[in-house]
């Protein structure tokens, strides 16, 4: 039995040991009252708090916790976050739904820049985008009815790291696992609710009992549901709620509550280590990127023409036939490197290689796509692995992005190469360094035929295999090397009735373009103009 009194003057009140323990335990038996415990004290009163047994039950930040905990507190830190958001959605966004290009363009997360240009302020910015108005009222209002209890049980401090923590959570492991653009501040939702929940469940032994239901019973399976919910619909950023409920979740398991500890001795330490992460992304940002290694494995170049790639990019579009060759590789945030090698009919005029390509190939290309506008510079004389290029750079408009395109047309005897490299206009100074790195590697070697035909004439000397050897000569180019081959033929079999036929087909076909270049025949050669047009000249091999 132990008797405890409020003071001398009052009469002592009987607890037996149990109900002493319950009534200190809450706070009913303060540190200033009588007590006298006969197995301890006699039948002496002493202050309560002079008991050891007192002193091993009550807890008065336990007790203050219980008495003063609430969540009318103004969230104000939550509040200007809410702010934020919508003054970057309708001054910096213009207040208008954006699509993928544009979001990007204002800050949206997108790994390919983060990891090829080094954007990694983009890991904060995207967070403060969003799509349209609802998509920003729907997490406006879930961040006031999630933040403001999360505000109101940690220290605003405290609530800080909570937040930088969702930030950094929710676009780290997007880019790490989601190439796809995205951006909003859902994951920051789900970083505040993560922290709540796991307030409720390190506290729900002292939390009153209409909190424990709200922390417990309302904000864990709510949170649960709306991952499951962000999971069964498409074109959701998942694993960016994931990453900032991980993120909120693992850093609130770190703080106390706010009435448990109201000092804290820790804030230079938590100050100097938001600096130091701030510092950390503006230096990754300034580091130099690139688009990686380049290798000339990418595609299979038959017709000679050798172009280095980013390894990591993807590959958009492979094409082949029997006279042409197209790839497409791209990486992802609209920048795109689309190579077309062809075999012609006829041998490509290199005069007029540039005005020829925009009114042929490039008014074909307009005619298919959705193109609504073309911006296009005057063609200028290059050149490439020896070869005759012209470069012609146009500006694209679709419905939602102004693109800047690049073409570098290379002329071969009868080959046409075309190598474009295409970026969004905002982007293009980003790339101009590895686009002119990619020409400035590409390598003109002997193509397919032209090896093969060799092969065959070593192995087989027969006309036939020396004039499919002079053709191919002449389809890379080199008119007079064909013809010496035929010279060198129609010497060991003048009889042969297709040597000359296959002599004067090539002048015929080359002489209409290489006159003006100041070609003649040799002596004794058939002129262009004095060559009989034979049926068949223009197949792509000697039919004897």
């Amino acid at each position: 039995m132990i008797l405890v009194r409020r003071n001398p003057d009052e009469p002592a009140e009987e607890l037996d040991l149990l109900e002493f323990e319950r009534r200190a335990k809450n706070g009913e038996v303060a540190p200033q009252h009588q007590v006298c415990f006969p197995a301890v004290t006699g039948e002496k009163f002493v202050a309560a708090r002079d008991l050891e047994l007192y002193r091993g039950l009550y807890a008065s930040g336990l007790i203050t916790f219980r008495r003063y905990f609430h969540l009318a507190r103004m969230p104000w830190m939550t509040l200007l976050l809410i702010g934020v958001l919508c003054l970057t959605y309708f001054v910096w966004q213009g207040g208008a739904p954006g699509g993928k290009d544009e979001l990007v363009q204002h800050g949206a997360k997108s790994s390919v820049l983060m990891f090829e240009l080094g954007q990694w302020w983009r890991l904060l910015t995207a967070n403060f985008l969003h799509v349209s108005g609802w998509h920003l009222a729907a997490n406006a209002i879930f961040l006031f009815n999630l933040g403001g209890p999360t505000e109101a049980v940690f220290r605003r401090q405290d609530y800080t790291l909570i937040v930088a923590a969702s930030l950094l959570g929710t676009t780290l492991l997007s880019a790490a696992a989601n190439p796809l653009v995205s951006c909003g501040a859902s994951g920051l939702v789900f970083g505040v609710w993560g922290a709540a929940a796991v307030f409720g469940m390190r506290h729900r032994k002292i939390l009153p009992d209409r909190y424990r239901r709200y922390f417990i019973g309302s904000v864990i399976p709510y949170s649960l549901f709306a991952l499951y919910i962000g999971f069964a619909i498409d074109g959701i950023d998942n694993w960016g709620h994931l990453g900032g409920l991980l993120a909120g979740s693992v850093t609130a398991s770190f703080l106390p509550a706010r009435l448990l500890v109201p000092k804290d001795r820790l804030l230079p330490a938590k100050l100097l280590g938001l600096s130091a992460c701030a510092l950390a992304i503006a230096a990754a940002s300034l580091l130099p990127q690139g688009v990686g290694t380049l290798t000339f494995n990418r595609y299979y170049p038959r017709g000679g023409l050798s172009v280095p790639l980013p390894a990591k990019w993807q590959e958009l579009n492979t094409q082949r036939d029997a006279r042409t060759e197209t790839y497409a590789c791209g990486n992802g945030a609209g920048v795109m490197v689309g190579i077309r090698s062809r075999l012609e009919q006829l041998p490509v005029p290199e005069e007029s290689l540039g005005r020829d390509f925009v009114s042929r190939d490039l008014a074909a290309y307009l005619e298919t796509s959705d193109i609504q506008g073309l911006k296009i510079g005057e063609p200028v004389a290059s050149e490439i692995g020896g070869c005759r290029a012209a470069v012609v750079v146009a500006e694209l408009l679709t419905e939602d992005l102004v693109s800047q395109a690049t073409y570098v047309v290379i002329a071969r005897g009868y080959y046409h190469y075309v190598v474009s490299f295409t970026v969004p206009r905002w982007l293009s100074p980003y790339y101009e360094e590895a686009f002119a790195n990619i020409i400035g590697k590409m390598e003109i070697s002997e193509p397919d035929e032209l090896a093969v035909a060799v092969e065959r004439a070593h192995s087989e000397d027969t006309p036939f295999r020396h004039a499919q050897l002079a053709v191919a000569h002449a389809h890379a180019g080199d008119l007079e090397m064909g013809l010496a081959t035929l010279r060198a033929a129609e010497l060991r079999w003048p009889t042969n009735l297709d040597l000359p036929t296959v002599r004067d087909r090539l002048w015929l076909e080359a002489g209409k373009l290489t006159n003006a270049a100041g070609k003649k025949p040799d002596d004794g050669e058939v002129a262009p103009e004095d060559a009989p047009n034979h049926d068949g000249a223009t197949s792509g091999e000697a039919n004897p």
